[in-house]
């Protein structure tokens, strides 16, 4: 070939290169455009389908596709759903395995929010949080992180909206707070409130599976609260990794799933809270080798010396590798620990517990030496450190009867959700229908009071005034709405002058009921007295005011209803229509079975209520004289009654002293003999002592008479 061929060919391949150069970066070029039209297009379509959380730089649902279009079962989940556009996030808190967790809020209200992390949003694992959110709707316990409604746009972006704790988890509590600051004097609350949790899920035959501090959630308050309350025995045994010491040895060895695996795991909580520190040599193994060293270890773990011996000795019983030998979560709610004021720094002095330990109970192992002891100082006072936290006995199922484990298999379907069945997921409505009145008709005004479950707001109906409840932010769960329908169609059945009237009820969804009632111009009982002076409140209008309490609890007690929550808060006063009770929330048919634990306030607590959650027509009448104490002295019950260091007794002290049967509300010098003679006969120890509501209305109307 020829130089002039060559250059004649190097000429055409430069051409045919700078073609080539040119066609390639034009394509690129129309590619990235392309890219970046298409990318335009997909955000902003998934911007617009994930309006749900407003967060700019990191939201808590980007939209991932499920793996499959089966369809997810949403049980009662809609009944619970939110407006999404109410919803906001602030900040990131934490990040698990399966979810991540948001600080954000609702309509205003501070929440936390909780979102399966983006590698777990095929449909098996939405599913499971389905169900575990099911589960939790069906929960309704102070002791319990409660469920304020679920958002989502698509079933891979749904989030789980829960109320807020101000404090965060125990841990990191514990990890921030020396364990000067953070003593035994505060975190015994904690303990008991972890105790009721657990005494209420397994009353419901629920396990947790997976308590541990981080799952502790605590505010400023000094509440505490389960979080993560019904995972699937899936969820829990998938979670497994490096650094899970609470676990109990038969769940790691042989998956293992019972009410003891959490008694277990509250065993370690309590060495956790005691050192503030988790077991550093099991940090950082894997699960083969910490289930090896929890099945094999024969010491026990160690504690300081400002931890109390009834701590020590609790925390010993749960962690017992044999899990027949582990105490119940109801017998701590039930156990007596008390603190003996002789001994240096309040060592207890012992714990009763009913729990059943090969064959024998922890009462004869524990409770005798304490008991015996007990008695020989039965004359001295009970001081304000002695805790007792004799809480309502639960009837909660043994251990080894069959438990709805939140899922044993794969999903829940099988197990606690195949037994909610229509009597949790469909709501009972009962005869609200016949009570209904049109939503636009009722106008709510200025907040008057707010209480654990509820709200009540002024408002006005047709142009008359009524009080509007509503529950309170928070208790919108499923078992929430329906214990208010519940109080609703109770108040429906009531027709009395004694007895606040139901004047309707509207609502658009479940989540938004209005109890609409009529409206008393005076207030409760507690903040009239506290407001008025004796002389302001003669005599003659203190025993009007007890006489129309007495008819209203007569007219209950007629109809076999128990108040159960009779105190000067729920006593209202209207200026023309006298006095009338109200707030029937805990109200139930009189039967003889022991009723709900904890469901009153502890001052006005009969002592069988205290001791053995024992629910007859007795106890209003108890609470009859507590409120005769009230409107004698216009104080608030016990609280003259100081401690030797001149300090108010605190609740766990007086609900101590009342059921041992020590102490009893004050009464003033003024006060007519003969009515405390019938407060007295209404504070009887002994139910069977009490008089009748009918006695007393009729003793009243003979002295009015007089």
């Amino acid at each position: 070939m020829t130089p002039s061929s060559l250059r004649a060919l190097a000429s055409t391949t430069d051409n045919s290169t700078t073609v080539a150069v040119v066609a390639g970066v034009g394509g690129i070029v129309l590619l990235v455009v392309l890219a970046a039209v298409v990318r335009h297009c997909l955000r902003k379509r998934m911007a617009k389908r994930d309006a749900i959380v407003s967060s700019t730089d990191e939201s808590v649902v980007d939209h991932y596709a499920l793996a499959d279009d089966e369809a997810i079962d949403w049980g009662g989940l809609t009944l619970l759903q939110l407006d999404s556009q109410a919803l906001t996030t602030t900040r990131k808190l934490a990040t698990g395995n399966y979810y991540d967790v948001y600080e954000g809020s609702y309509r205003g209200v501070t929440v936390f929010l909780k979102a399966l992390v983006a590698k777990r949003r095929r449909r098996r694992d939405v599913q499971r949080f389905v169900d575990a959110l099911n589960v939790l709707g069906t929960c309704a316990h102070p002791c319990i992180l409660s469920l304020v409604g679920v958002a989502w746009t698509d079933p891979s972006n749904l989030l789980c909206v829960l109320e807020h704790m101000d404090m965060g988890s125990l841990r990191s509590v514990l990890e921030a707070s020396p364990t000067t600051a953070f003593g035994w004097t505060h975190k015994v609350f904690c303990v008991l409130h972890m105790a009721q949790g657990l005494a209420y899920l397994h009353s419901r035959r629920i396990v947790h599976g997976a308590l541990n501090t981080k799952n502790v959630i605590l505010d400023s308050k000094l509440d505490s609260k389960l979080a993560n309350v019904g995972l699937s025995k899936a969820d829990v045994l998938g979670s497994i990794g490096p650094g899970v010491w609470w676990m109990a040895p038969e769940m790691l060895t042989a998956g293992n799933y019972s009410p003891a695996i959490d008694v277990y795991a509250f065993g370690m909580v309590l060495v956790e809270m005691d050192s503030h520190r988790r077991p550093s040599r099991r940090a950082q193994l894997t699960k083969e080798a910490i289930a090896h060293i929890v099945q094999e270890e024969t010491t026990s773990p160690r504690f300081s010396t400002m931890c109390p011996d009834w701590i020590q000795d609790l925390a010993l019983l749960c962690i017992a590798r044999n899990p027949e030998h582990r105490p119940r979560a109801a017998t701590w709610v039930n156990a007596r620990l008390l603190r003996d004021a002789n001994d240096n720094g309040g060592v207890s002095i012992g714990l009763i517990v009913g729990a059943s330990v090969a064959g024998t109970t922890l009462l004869a192992a524990l409770g005798f030496c304490w008991f015996a002891r007990y008695r020989k100082k039965q004359e001295a006072a009970f001081k304000e450190e002695l805790l007792i936290t004799a809480q309502q006995q639960l009837r909660s199922a043994r251990r080894q009867l069959p438990v709805e484990t939140v899922g044993t298999s794969e999903h829940h379907s099988s197990s606690a959700l195949g037994t909610m069945n229509s009597a949790t997921t469909v709501l009972n409505w009962g005869d609200l229908d016949l009570l209904r009145i049109d939503s636009a008709d009722v106008v709510t005004g200025r907040k008057l009071a707010s209480g654990a479950y509820g709200e009540i707001f002024l408002g006005s109906y047709h142009g008359q005034a009524v009080a509007i409840k509503t529950l309170l932010t928070g208790h919108g769960n499923r078992a929430g709405i329906q214990k208010f329908m519940d109080e609703i169609n109770l108040l429906g059945r009531f027709d009395s002058p004694y007895v606040v009237s139901l004047v309707g009820v509207a609502w658009t969804r479940p989540t938004n009921l209005q109890c609409v009632l009529e409206y008393m111009d005076l207030g409760d009982l507690k903040e009239f007295l506290a407001a008025t002076s004796q002389e302001a409140f003669p005599l003659r209008s203190k025993l009007d005011c007890a006489r129309n309490i007495a008819e209203g609890l007569v007219y209950l007690h007629s109809m076999k209803v128990i108040h159960r929550d009779l105190k000067s808060r729920n006593v209202l006063l209207d200026s023309m229509k006298g006095t009338k009770l109200t707030d029937f929330g805990t109200s139930r048919e009189a039967t003889t079975e022991t009723m709900t634990v904890g469901v009153g306030t502890y001052r006005w607590m009969a002592p069988e209520i205290l001791t053995y959650n024992q629910y007859t027509v007795a106890a209003d009448v108890y609470s009859f004289g507590v409120i005769i104490s009230e409107l004698d002295t216009h104080r608030i019950p016990y609280s003259d009654r100081l401690n030797e260091r001149g300090q108010p007794l605190v609740d766990t002290a007086i609900m101590g002293l009342v059921m041992a049967g020590q102490l009893s509300p004050s009464f003033s010098e003024v006060c007519p003999s003969w009515l405390r003679e019938l407060a007295l006969q209404c504070l009887a120890h002994t139910p069977d002592d009490r008089p009748t509501m009918m006695h007393i209305s009729h003793t009243l109307a003979s002295h009015l008479r007089n």
